[in-house]
């Protein structure tokens, strides 16, 4: 491009420049009058905010429960193999003969005359 025509197309560009401006803030203008300053008219609405919210809500309580839940599943575990730990403990020191044929008498001298 010559320099002769840089100057008129500077001109041509920022003409553009303003004109999407002005659009830009006759839209924004519009906006503001039909969904309120600061808004943009595609946010959640109030309904599904308060939604969303409570299903968070509603999640973590299950988390905590299903926490809870696998604790005392794995504390009744414990309690459970340490009673039949003990149980075998009990049941190994504590031997029982049930041979007849090895009968002791420890009554004192039962003898019959």
């Amino acid at each position: 491009m010559s320099y002769e025509r840089l100057g008129p197309r500077i001109e041509e560009l920022e003409a553009q420049v303003a004109a999407m401006l002005k659009e830009a803030e006759a839209t924004d203008a519009a906006e503001d009058e039909a969904y309120g300053v600061d808004k943009r008219g595609d946010e959640i609405p109030e309904e599904l905010r308060r939604r969303e919210t409570r299903i968070a809500k509603m999640r973590q309580a299950k988390a905590a429960i299903e926490a809870e839940a696998t604790e005392r599943a794995k504390a009744s575990e414990r309690t459970k193999a340490k009673a039949t730990t003990s149980t075998d403990a009990e049941t190994e020191a504590t031997v029982v003969d049930d041979d007849p044929k090895d009968v002791t008498s420890t009554d004192a001298d039962t003898t019959q005359i």
